[in-house]
């Protein structure tokens, strides 16, 4: 915060603080002060939001946003705030579908947008929207499988795949 607050300008020194708030946040979660890790979340949210006005062009920027905004949207969900928390995974798919049409072959951002589609499935399912949740998890099976099925495939893109197929919702789809 002080390096950042010499030199506002100073993306790598904002990062770092948006790191340093998630990871606070993360560890309020885990002993169960989830007030203060949402406002750690919110705190990163704030700079994330900055550093991505101020370059919207930043690939890496929008990511970090992305992966703040799952976080908290995480946490509000697990405080009983679904509406909020699908709104915060809305976002995410919305700067991950962006991600994607700048760079379609970036195997990062596809896993991440299948990732992320296996949360609002869960959240839809939830909500009792069983068939919006099936036709969001085809939609990430339909990513992993084209992920796993890649000649480069990774031991990480195989086990996505396979841990999709063995968590996803509805639990019909499993195998």
């Amino acid at each position: 915060q002080a390096m950042s607050a010499e030199d506002p300008t100073n993306a790598g020194a904002l990062r770092l603080v948006v790191k340093g708030y998630r990871e606070v946040g993360r560890a309020r979660e885990e002993t169960g002060d989830l007030k203060g890790a949402l406002a750690n979340y919110n705190k990163a949210e704030s700079v994330n939001e900055a550093l991505v006005s101020a370059d919207p062009d930043n690939a890496q920027g929008a990511m970090s946003l992305a992966i703040t905004l799952r976080y908290s949207g995480n946490l509000l969900s697990k405080m009983g705030n679904r509406a909020a928390g699908m709104a915060n995974y809305q976002r995410v798919l919305g700067i991950l579908d962006e991600l994607a049409s700048k760079e379609p072959g970036n195997v990062l951002v596809a896993g991440r947008r299948a990732e992320m589609m296996t949360f609002v499935a869960d959240l839809q399912a939830r909500n009792g929207e069983r068939g919006l949740a099936r036709a969001t998890t085809m939609k990430a099976l339909a990513i992993t499988r084209k992920l796993g099925a890649r000649n480069d495939a990774t031991a990480d893109d195989l086990y996505a795949y396979a841990l999709t197929f063995l968590d996803c919702v509805p639990e019909d789809l499993r195998e």
